[in-house]
């Protein structure tokens, strides 16, 4: 028997009607009937209650991996109650994933319930690319870094780039372009770098 789902529907007193819980903890009281006392949070109030559900057996749902132009099939098992959305993350084949797209049928959905996905969509989450520019006077060259997605880089920052000193003086996010404060590597579009000259003195 599996985990409980990190979000279930559960009755809410609160807000009177059935809401989506996130459940914050979750323990079997049966493993042999799957029954679990769980902790949950309303989504539309934020109240907390207690709840006790009955948690079916895992089901191997298809799964679309990406990882640059290569992809490949493979499954995972998830509740058949758990809520999937795009943009959450999962452990795929023991690597971190993020939901890109849900199938049900032949519909494309932002969320489902895991019993009704028929292919869940997902790419390679350890590391994204950051595309930097390094500005020398009339030129500019294009590089390319790797960094975990909540990796942050900051404007003034020292970057080493092939053996050259550069400092970042201005980051272009997906929504902004910022010449000062920092931004998480998934959100970025491009960073801007001027090389660092050493003056000598003899």
């Amino acid at each position: 028997m599996s985990k409980a789902p990190s979000n279930i529907y559960a009755y809410c007193p609160f807000c009177e009607k059935e809401t989506m819980n996130h459940v914050l903890r979750g323990t079997f009281s049966s493993r042999k009937s799957g029954v679990v006392d769980s902790v949950v949070e309303c989504l539309e109030c934020q109240s907390v209650q207690h709840v006790t559900i009955r948690i079916e057996k895992d089901i191997e749902v298809p799964v679309i991996l990406s990882k640059g132009e290569m992809s490949k099939k493979l499954s995972v098992s998830l509740s058949p109650e758990e809520m999937v959305s795009v943009g959450e993350e999962m452990m795929v084949d023991g690597k971190r994933a993020k939901v890109t797209a849900i199938d049900v049928g032949e519909k494309r959905v932002q969320s489902s319930f895991a019993k009704e996905i028929t292919t869940l969509w997902t790419k390679y989450y350890e590391k994204v690319p950051v595309k930097v520019s390094i500005v020398d006077k009339a030129r500019v060259y294009s590089r390319k870094i790797w960094a975990i997605p909540e990796e942050e880089f900051e404007v003034g920052e020292i970057l080493e780039l092939e053996g050259t000193s550069c400092v970042i003086y201005m980051i272009k996010a997906k929504e902004r372009k910022l010449k000062k404060g920092y931004e998480i590597a998934e959100n970025i579009v491009r960073i801007y770098t001027k090389p660092i000259r050493v003056r000598r003195h003899f």
